[in-house]
């Protein structure tokens, strides 16, 4: 199995640039799929998507002679694992992407560390500190404050993204656990061809069912594609196959309690292209929830 290269010297603001850079990317891969949802199906973007990225990760590879290990990597289980969690976070994001503004869904996904924090005290033995505690209590706080399960706006769909943390949490700790010495371009590869599986299996049951039209996105047939839809496929493709490389970068070249703070970059990247492209402004209990859950995952990753 390859094993990714280890820098002699932290270069601490190339990696927070590269951070910055990575979230940025997410975000707008995130905001690119939320405006495709009315012209492409989740199968049809994961099909796609993996049929244009797998060739590129491959080609990526092919500089330093990897091909063939980093498609046998690719293939490991704990590889497999993390990927089948992975698209598990993202089907739960993707099935509320339609319903629910950009930066809510994205601070779903940030009640990650709340869950990495409570599987590890319960499952892992690992000591969580009065101040993960707090953290987890406030996380929860936020995420209360966020989805509002009283108010007049609050759909069942709102939840989604908070299940998708619970699934990001369980990709985290495989990746701490079990694929630490795995190639960065192993894992992306392999996620992209699980989510390229699927993809296709997905096509094939929709394409036997008849279509619930409520919901297009998940469970439509596949669209007509036009220029435009082939645009944004080609542009996602090129943000998978980018993130795959400048992520690793990040965490590559400084230490990862640094750089791991500017990860939550990733939220305010989400408002703001949010606003440019919804028109979705925040109201003050979602702008308090995401602060908390900002500040509960800094207390349990410094614990």
């Amino acid at each position: 199995m390859n094993h990714a290269p280890t820098p002699n010297t932290d270069r601490i603001g190339f990696a927070i640039l590269m951070m910055l850079s990575a979230t940025f990317l997410i975000a707008l891969q995130e905001a690119l799929i939320k405006y495709s949802t009315s012209e492409l199906t989740v199968w049809q973007i994961f099909t796609l998507r993996g049929l244009l990225t797998t060739p590129l990760f491959l080609v990526m590879a092919w500089p330093a002679q990897q091909i063939g290990t980093t498609w046998r990597g690719a293939f490991q289980k704990w590889p497999l694992a993390r990927a089948g969690c992975m698209t598990a976070m993202l089907i739960s994001v993707y099935t509320g992407i339609p319903f629910a503004p950009l930066a809510t869904i994205v601070a779903g996904v940030y009640t990650a560390p709340i869950f990495v924090a409570l599987i590890a005290a319960y499952f892992m033995d690992e000591p969580v500190g009065w101040r993960g505690w707090i953290g987890v209590a406030l996380g929860f706080l936020g995420v209360l404050l966020i989805v509002q399960p009283s108010g007049a706006d609050f759909t069942y769909f709102t939840i989604l993204p908070v299940l998708g943390g619970v699934f990001y949490a369980l990709m985290a700790i495989i990746t701490r656990t079990k694929c630490r010495n795995d190639a960065p371009l192993a894992l992306s590869l392999s996620l992209t061809i699980f989510t390229l599986a699927l993809g296709l299996v997905g096509t094939v049951i929709i394409t036997l069912l008849t279509p619930i039209t409520d919901f297009p996105f998940l469970t439509n047939q596949w669209f007509a594609m036009s220029p435009r839809a082939w645009a944004i496929i080609a542009a996602l493709s090129v943000l998978m196959a980018a993130i795959g490389v400048v992520m690793p970068m990040a965490y590559q070249n400084g230490p990862a309690t640094i750089i791991a703070t500017f990860d939550y970059c990733f939220l305010i990247w989400a408002i703001i292209l949010g606003i440019i492209m919804f028109g979705d402004y925040p109201n003050l209990p979602s702008i308090i929830g995401m602060v908390l859950i900002v500040a509960a995952g800094l207390l349990i990753t410094r614990k």
